[in-house]
């Protein structure tokens, strides 16, 4: 006859457990983090054994309590609720008991395991909690808790060495006391834990789902996984990661960051609301209008045309007020991509914010819901399509299709914009998207800078490794495609380089020169004026215009 733990291994191995050993081997370590005992999940036992400097002092077992509940017959809740339940009394049961533990709480552990001759030698105590559920606990004697509590208070006195090893950190980092409750510390909002330890919210630069904080020359961005809170480091370097990882990499005391976000004091810190409910974002993008052809600043604005637009006409919305909206996508259950939010691309930029002070920087878009990757596609039919371009906004991309109309088919091109939206997020989508059209053409026309040169890497490494094949590169002439595209639109250029656009303004020079007219004159400079300011002249040819006669009138360029 099999044992106990040979039945219950075998119903972790058919049954949808294992995320309960999971959520105990990932709550462990943030155990041990706040209390300083080392702690191994045992899972040929089913308990927890506790360690102070490598020495086993204890254990926890949970091995009986899943059995039981495994065991009862009953249809009212689902066997997954009624774990994950177990599971989170039984790790606060353990958090609470080692933190008690640690301060000089506990008078006299006892041995509470029948089975085992310690448990006989110290004797018995059954320990209960909420709901029913127990856990049993066999703990060593502390040695002398009038001792703990003088090393404890020692330790509390010792200069901390947080204060003295940092420079450049929010003040109210520089702070060591113990959180008062044990929890997940990835269920923390980290937006709000950074906010009420002296971090700066960015307003401009945040998304309802994508919060900024900033410290100094740090920009820190907050994403969400599930329930879980994340973070990454907008220098695209590999600083990511939960607020565990946070603190580690910034030789910060996770006790400290925490105790500051339940103080009291900070409970006036002003903190926006992030990570609302999606759907009412999905509804609202749906409830806006069809573009209208007759509100087209925004477009004439970007040089884009009607033609241009119109095959596209059902991948997106417009405002009340003629702002154009582009919806964002995101891979749902593994399987479907849908709309997770939407993107409005303002008509008349906001240079001041709601207080009426003037921004940094003009305010272009306004983001609602999640953010993911933003696709125009008119063919639903994922075997017919030939391409995929990818750039950093869809004005860009519609750019890039206006530019080679005559190249490319709107009805074989999916059009995808990462919106400058580079975290681990989007690689599920893009997997997803891959897989779906393996036989098109993947084509890339992001900026002319180095977050364009690293977007590009990104796609190329991920398209060879799902594809197994490379990609297609545009490179603009100037910053980006859709600068290049009006600096085709004034030039009348049909092939834009270094030669010819050199030779046009040589031209554009020679005829300044030639020109007697005022007006005709006037007209050369004001197209000079607007070249410059989508592909910078070079001085010198700026100081030999500004030298030719007979143009004071007109001023210099």
């Amino acid at each position: 006859m099999k044992d106990f733990r040979s039945i219950l291994k075998e119903q972790l191995a058919i049954m949808e457990l294992p995320s309960i050993m999971e959520k105990i081997d990932k709550a462990i370590i943030e155990i041990s983090i706040l209390t300083g005992y080392d702690i191994i999940n045992d899972k040929n036992d089913f308990c927890l054994i506790v360690c102070d400097n490598k020495d086993p002092i204890g254990k926890f077992t949970y091995g009986n309590k899943l059995q039981e509940i495994i065991d009862e017959n009953t249809t009212d809740r689902p066997l997954s609720d009624r774990l994950n339940e177990y599971a989170d009394l039984y790790l606060r049961r353990v958090g609470s008991s080692l933190r008690e533990r640690k301060a000089g709480e506990i008078e006299e552990a006892r041995d509470v395991d029948s089975n085992s001759s310690r448990s006989r030698q110290l004797g018995e105590k059954d320990r209960t909690f909420q709901d029913g559920c127990s856990t049993e606990f066999i703990l060593k004697r502390s040695g002398g808790f009038n001792n703990q509590r003088q090393s404890l208070r020692r330790k509390q006195t010792a200069p901390s060495p947080l204060s003295e090893a940092l420079s450049g950190v929010p003040e109210k980092l520089k702070v060591s006391e113990p959180p008062r409750y044990f929890e997940d510390l990835t269920l923390l909002p980290l937006h709000e834990v950074l906010l009420c330890n002296g971090f700066i919210l960015n307003k401009d630069k945040s998304s309802r789902s994508n919060p900024v904080l900033n410290n100094g020359d740090e920009h820190i961005v907050i994403t969400k996984k599930g329930d879980h809170y994340l973070y990454f480091n907008a220098d695209g370097s590999n600083d990511r990661g939960n607020i565990i990882n946070f603190c580690k990499n910034r030789k910060l005391d996770v006790k400290t960051i925490i105790h500051n976000f339940h103080n009291e004091e900070n409970k006036n810190v002003d903190i926006p609301k992030y990570f609302t409910r999606e759907k009412k974002h999905i509804d609202e993008y749906h409830t806006l209008n069809q573009y209208n052809p007759k509100k087209n600043q925004f477009f004439l604005n970007k040089g884009i045309y009607d033609s241009t637009i119109e095959p596209y006409l059902d991948c997106f919305k417009q405002d009340n007020y003629g702002n154009i909206c582009f919806p964002h996508y995101k891979l749902i259950e593994e399987k479907i991509i849908t709309i997770c939010g939407y993107t409005q691309r303002l008509s008349i930029p906001l240079y001041k914010d709601k207080e009426g002070n003037l921004r940094d920087k003009p305010l272009k878009n306004i983001h609602h819901g999640e953010k993911c990757l933003e696709i125009l596609n008119i063919n639903k039919e994922s075997g017919q399509i030939k391409q995929i371009v990818f750039g950093e906004s869809i004005v860009d991309l519609l750019s890039f299709m206006q530019i080679y109309n005559s190249h490319y088919s709107a009805n074989e091109t999916i059009l995808v914009s990462t919106a400058g939206n580079f975290q681990e997020g989007i690689k599920p989508t893009l997997n997803k998207l891959f897989e779906l059209c393996k036989e098109a053409k993947v084509i890339t026309c992001f900026d002319n800078d180095k977050d364009g040169l690293r977007f590009t890497n990104f796609i190329q490494d991920l398209v060879l490794q799902k594809m197994k094949k490379g990609i297609s590169t545009y490179k603009p002439f100037a910053k980006d495609v859709n600068d290049d595209l009006k600096l085709r639109q004034i030039t009348q250029l049909s092939q834009l380089n270094t030669k010819s656009f050199e030779d046009y303004l040589e031209k554009l020079c020679l005829d300044y020169r030639r020109y007697p007219s005022t007006q005709k004159r006037k007209t050369i400079l004001e197209k000079l004026r607007k070249i410059d300011g989508l592909k910078p002249l070079k001085d010198d040819l700026k100081e030999r215009f500004n030298q030719i006669q007979k143009h004071k009138a007109i001023k210099s360029l």
